[in-house]
């Protein structure tokens, strides 16, 4: 593959691992070149925001992330869908598809009371889903995830304990079908 990229990174967050305070405008945009006779091409679109309010020990962080693709976009260059990071209850890249969309509401605390290290609770709301073609695109196909996380701010970088589960609703008979642990 032959590709180029434009992307732009605007991070005013006062931290890399537990900011308190500024925001994240990520935007990329990457298109093949030099097309080959027997040669893949793709189109493919990512953007990223999010904004870190803090009042005292309490923090919340709403994340928004989107990313579209063309149908001859190539497996490796799928978006990557589930983690502790991404989206709870889902195991690392358990999803990956050519469109993505996420939504994340973060409420993190940091604990009077440090265990050998800064320590910090969160709950986090997760709401997305990724699709291989636009067309299969709906609002009903929206998985949910939610999910709980303790975590030091150790010298060698974060340690991150967490749960999650994931879930999404089914109309017929009307209920939620929840996904593992």
């Amino acid at each position: 593959l032959t590709s180029i990229t434009l992307s732009t990174l605007f991070d005013t967050e006062n931290r890399a691992d537990f900011p308190t305070q500024g925001r994240i405008l990520s935007i990329s945009l990457e298109k093949t070149i030099l097309e080959q006779p027997n040669g893949i091409g793709f189109a493919k679109a990512e953007f990223k925001v999010s904004n870190t309010f803090t009042l005292g020990a309490h923090t919340i962080r709403p994340v928004f992330q989107f990313g579209f693709a063309d149908a001859t976009l190539p497996v490796p260059e799928f978006f990557n869908f589930g983690g502790q990071d991404v989206f709870f209850g889902l195991r690392e890249e358990e999803e990956r598809g050519r469109q993505l969309a996420l939504a994340q509401l973060e409420y993190r605390v940091k604990s009077p009371i440090n265990i050998l290290f800064e320590t910090y609770f969160s709950v986090r709301y997760d709401l997305g889903r990724v699709w291989q073609e636009m067309e299969s695109i709906k609002l009903s196909s929206l998985r949910h995830g939610i999910g709980a996380t303790i975590a030091w701010d150790t010298p060698l970088g974060p340690a991150k304990f967490s749960v999650g589960r994931s879930f999404y609703f089914i109309t017929n008979p009307n209920s939620a079908v929840l996904g593992p642990y």
